[in-house]
């Protein structure tokens, strides 16, 4: 009877343990469709604003025509990088969840704004040319996004425990893992950028032989 009453404590703390990883694993399925809802959500919200950016449209339209490949990587670049740094800060900060939340829906209002734009003034088939223009790099800072977004919500919400917590926090082997991911988001910015400055000089002399309307 002994032996019986020493393993029931044992069963039932690996039943618990395991309802703590199906949600928790719950939980990071649903993390990523909701920010992919909340980044497309961006990009409907700003096509739908998009006479707010003319400005930024006609700037990104004449760097293209002229095929400048060198002005259209650093834009490219220096623009995400600086905003996946945001995005990194709001993961150190215990309250930094909206504001992750919030970069990313400010880069998809962005991206959107600029397209509905640029289809605006060059009609359908100035927006076919400048979507093959865009659709392989910002496809590749889509992600980058969407991956920042995802460590720094993750990031925040265990400072914030931490916080909370009676015991001594143990954050440095996530912080250690946050600044890996931080290099190699911004290699794939990087990328992205080249990918953004080859496509210009490749393809963006072709957007001057299309009517603006």
């Amino acid at each position: 009877m002994e032996k019986i009453k020493d393993v029931q404590p044992s069963l039932k703390g690996v039943v618990i343990s395991k309802s703590t990883f199906q949600k928790q694993a719950l939980q990071q399925d649903l993390l990523t469709p909701g920010l992919w809802g909340l980044f497309l959500s961006g990009i409907l919200v700003g096509a739908c604003r998009s006479g707010d950016v003319s400005a930024v449209a006609e700037s990104f339209l004449a760097v293209r025509q002229a095929g400048d490949w060198r002005t259209a990587f650093i834009s490219a670049f220096i623009s995400a990088a600086g905003m996946v740094l945001l995005l990194f800060v709001s993961g150190l900060c215990a309250v930094g969840q909206p504001g992750a939340a919030v970069i990313l829906l400010i880069r998809g209002m962005g991206l959107g704004s600029c397209v509905a734009e640029l289809y605006r003034q060059m009609g359908i088939e100035g927006a076919a040319a400048v979507f093959l223009l865009l659709i392989l790099p910002e496809a590749i800072a889509a992600f980058c996004f969407l991956q920042g977004a995802k460590s720094a919500l993750r990031m925040s919400t265990r400072i914030f425990a931490a916080i909370l917590s009676p015991e001594p926090p143990v954050l440095l082997p996530y912080l250690k893992r946050y600044g890996v991911k931080l290099l190699l988001i911004l290699g794939l910015l990087l990328l992205a950028a080249m990918l953004s400055g080859l496509c210009t000089g490749i393809l963006g002399p072709a957007l001057c032989c299309l009517r603006i309307v």
